[in-house]
């Protein structure tokens, strides 16, 4: 019992790319910590149904694993805990940030079939516990 994993879980860098969004223009100094809230708060309203409960959320409090901001550049990736995120994540183009309007695109490594590949894979062998 138990020792059912799905693909993702087992092999992460397969669905990296599935799970992250290219943010470009940043405002001037903007950290990672203030992205990360921006974005989790966002994603959040942007998902969660209206009536949904507090208890059904513990394991998705946060859907944001990492930022990595090239401030020079004033771009940063976002790696979301799932895919799902992500593309719930491209849907907030535009949103602004310290009074500037975000360029949210999928990465350049991104590959829509492997990706849509990889989720159906992953939902299949998730069945049957």
């Amino acid at each position: 019992g138990g020792a059912t994993t799905t693909t993702a879980a087992l092999n992460p860098q397969q669905t990296r790319h599935a799970r992250r969004l290219y943010v470009g223009n940043l405002p001037l100094g903007v950290t990672e910590e203030e992205i990360h809230q921006h974005f989790g708060q966002a994603i959040r309203t942007a998902t969660i149904p209206t009536n949904a409960t507090d208890n059904n959320t513990d394991d998705d409090d946060d859907p944001i694993l990492s930022v990595y901001i090239n401030h020079e550049r004033r771009f940063c990736f976002l790696e979301f805990k799932r895919a799902a995120w992500a593309t719930a994540g491209m849907q907030l183009d535009g949103l602004v940030l310290r009074g500037q309007a975000l360029k949210i695109k999928r990465p350049n490594d991104y590959n829509e079939a492997a990706a849509l590949q990889q989720i159906n894979h992953s939902q299949q062998s998730g069945q049957g516990t």
